[in-house]
């Protein structure tokens, strides 16, 4: 598993450095190698091509996230986190494209995260199930501040999900 842990450091460095600076072509390859790797891991049914039309990996998490729903205020868990967005256990069957105010809370802290989201999807959780009740959400411009403190929240919940499976 330490091969892995170097694995995972290695795309970290290159998926900042892309968001930062940008990638060269060799460095692509590899990041979009060590993607495909990490979405294996956490997902095995995810196909090559399917993790290839990702932005990022999707990274198993347990989050509570409370946010408004039909006028009153409704508390879910957040399943999964990926860098543009992330998946809510939900039965409430919120129309896609509403616009949500989310407050993530962050585990072992007082810590919240404000974002916008918008519902993109019904029901297709990690495992790529209908029978997942929840709602994929993208995240709605975040705004610098809370772009870094998503970004610290997803690498957080990456490196954790790695260091669970060693």
């Amino acid at each position: 598993m330490a091969d892995m842990s170097r694995r995972f450091l290695d795309y970290m460095r290159l998926d900042r450095k892309r968001g930062a600076e940008g990638l060269t072509l060799d460095e692509l390859r590899r990041w979009r190698g060590l993607k495909r790797l990490l979405s294996r891991e956490f997902h095995p049914e995810v196909t090559d091509e399917h993790a290839d039309r990702r932005e990022s990996v999707r990274v198993p998490t347990r989050v509570r996230v409370s946010f408004a729903s039909s006028g009153d205020l409704a508390e879910s868990l957040m399943t999964n986190l990926s860098r543009a967005g992330l998946f809510l256990r939900s039965s409430d069957p919120i129309p896609i494209g509403t616009r949500l105010s989310l407050r993530i809370h962050i585990e072992k802290t007082d810590d919240v995260i404000d974002v916008d989201g918008e519902v993109v999807s019904h029901n297709v959780g990690p495992n790529f199930s209908a029978d997942e009740p929840g709602i994929g959400l993208r995240f709605i411009d975040p705004g610098p501040d809370v772009e870094k403190q998503l970004a610290d929240l997803y690498e957080n919940s990456l490196r954790r999900a790695i260091s669970f499976r060693a």
